[in-house]
């Protein structure tokens, strides 16, 4: 019986053909997609291939699928600061932009198991940040302080961790609200500095998380014995937001911001705050701060 034998440059050529597949199938199905995240010093689930696949892509690049990473991590972004890390032992880094800006911050990841955070446009039709993702050492993590802890950490530096607020009832008793206090309420403000836009607290949450909800500020003061006085009208003009933020020197600054343009009104401006007395829109507030 006669054996049929390819020739040998064809059997070489057949299984080195076959080797590259199974590499090329590793190298699709074997390496996964792992960043690391940590939001404000806590560590956070990483962004792996399994909890990316429960996400449909928003849009394509070439070979990457991208997705918004505000939505992946359920995190503000606006205004944070991040740190990008890779596998080299070398960092990167941007600050997120602001509400409204053109721009948001997309996680990218190819069937190679790599990934990248770049910063664009929902419509751009050029990353070109992703072909230097490409050629570049491994994108590993990201570490991420938020524009609320952002503001905390510019009061420690400025040495202003104890300034605290003086909390005073109808009934006479006091109470003080400090810089941790706060930082259990949401910034939902915004607003617009010489250093672009700032987040801010509205007064109407601060009250209604550590008082009540018919509670309200009647007055406000600072350091210089000036104040600016809130009737429950303004109170309640949903027109105007009462603001509270940390300056620069992480100070207390008041202000009214117009519900329509954005931008802070002239009335009620009220610099180094240090005290608010509170009352009621119906009664006077009797309820001290949880």
């Amino acid at each position: 019986m006669r054996r049929s034998h390819l020739p040998f440059f064809l059997l070489s050529s057949v299984i080195a053909a076959g080797v590259g597949c199974a590499r090329h199938e590793r190298a699709r199905t074997g390496a996964q997609t792992s960043v690391s995240v940590e939001v404000d010093g806590v560590v956070q689930a990483p962004l792996d291939a399994a909890g990316l696949a429960k996400w449909t892509p928003e849009r394509r690049h070439a070979r990457w699928r991208l997705w918004r990473l505000a939505r992946l991590i359920d995190v503000d972004l606006a205004g944070a600061a991040l740190v990008l890390d890779y596998a080299d032992g070398t960092r990167g880094g941007f600050a997120a932009p602001q509400p409204g800006a053109a721009a948001d911050v997309w996680l990218a990841a190819d069937d190679e198991g790599r990934a990248a955070l770049v910063l664009a446009a929902p419509s751009a039709q050029r990353l070109p940040s992703l072909d230097v993702a490409a050629a570049s050492a491994r994108f590993t993590g990201i570490r991420i302080t938020t524009a609320t802890r952002r503001s905390a950490l510019t009061r420690r530096d400025a040495g202003c961790d104890d300034v605290s607020l003086s909390i005073t009832f109808a009934d006479g008793r006091v109470a003080k609200w400090t810089s941790a206090d706060l930082e259990r309420v949401a910034q939902r403000e915004r607003e617009p500095t010489e250093r672009g836009d700032v987040p801010a607290w509205s007064l109407r949450d601060v009250v209604a998380t550590f008082v009540d909800k018919d509670a309200r500020v009647a007055a406000i003061a600072n350091a210089a014995g000036e104040t600016s006085t809130i009737s429950t009208a303004a109170w309640l003009d949903l027109q105007r937001a009462p603001v509270l933020r940390a300056n620069q020197r992480g100070l207390w600054k008041f202000d009214w911001i117009d519900a329509t343009t954005k931008q802070p009104m002239r009335d009620g401006r009220l610099r180094n705050v240090t005290a608010l007395r509170i009352a009621s829109v119906e009664r006077e507030a009797s309820l001290a701060v949880r």
